[in-house]
């Protein structure tokens, strides 16, 4: 039988996320999540609040593609890796297709390593405020593991 896990307002503050679209050493080319094709690699803190003096519990690192030709589909495989508490060292496979104006996302958690190996349920994904070239987004997850 699966156990619950509530993991109560886990939440994500994503600073690298949007920070360096623009970094690229190919001449004359700006990113933006706008152009069909385009792949990020993405390694964002994960702390307990979406305030950045919240404690960090772990990173959320993967990829995010444009996925559709209209531009509004996100295609994005994550991994969140716990880096401090009782999780430390234990990761949750993310897979998704995120529709960029949808103000509420949910993903597919579909695995996990060590206690969370068996890990299924969705996170819901909701971009708070833009500060800048920093998105900072609340992440809640809902989950069950065996």
């Amino acid at each position: 039988m699966a156990n619950s896990l509530a993991i109560a307002s886990v939440q994500i503050l994503s600073t690298l996320f949007l920070a360096n679209l623009n970094n690229s050493s190919l001449p004359n080319k700006s990113w933006d999540f706008n152009q069909f094709g385009t792949v990020f690699i993405v390694d964002n803190f994960l702390t307990q609040s979406i305030s950045p003096r919240s404690a960090l519990v772990g990173r959320l690192q993967g990829l995010v593609a444009v996925a559709s030709l209209d531009n509004i589909n996100l295609e994005l495989a994550f991994m969140i890796m716990f880096t401090n508490g009782k999780y430390n060292g234990i990761t949750v496979e993310i897979k998704a297709i995120v529709i960029q104006s949808m103000d509420v996302n949910e993903v597919a958690i579909v695995g996990g390593t060590k206690q969370f190996q068996y890990a299924t349920g969705y996170i819901t994904f909701e971009t708070v405020r833009s500060v800048g070239d920093y998105i900072v987004g609340s992440l809640i997850q809902h989950w069950t593991y065996m």
